[in-house]
């Protein structure tokens, strides 16, 4: 996604950080949708988020990613950004508090 425009929607209680890491890889965010933390899509929504793309890359979390299973249209383009976790200092100390 980088050098590119992007429409950006969550529903997280922080999106801020959301939009900040959109940005820290390069993105544009042209555009935000902020929903409630937890937020359960409609169509309706959908049909929103659609608009306002207006034919910009759609970029959500992993954690809302799955919430719109059987409402997204294949046809519209969505990226997922999916963030993970490296270990790399006092693993074996993480390991046994864990």
């Amino acid at each position: 996604i980088a050098g590119r425009e992007v429409t950006a929607f969550s529903g997280l209680a922080q999106p801020d950080r959301f939009a900040a890491t959109l940005a820290t890889l390069g993105a544009r965010v042209g555009h935000r949708m902020d929903f409630p933390d937890h937020h359960s899509y409609s169509a309706t929504d959908i049909a929103a988020l659609r608009q306002a793309a207006a034919g910009k890359l759609l970029v959500t979390t992993q954690k809302d990613a799955v919430k719109l299973a059987g409402l997204w249209n294949v046809t519209v383009p969505l990226a997922v950004l999916r963030i993970g976790m490296q270990v790399t200092h006092e693993a074996a100390a993480l390991g046994r508090a864990l």
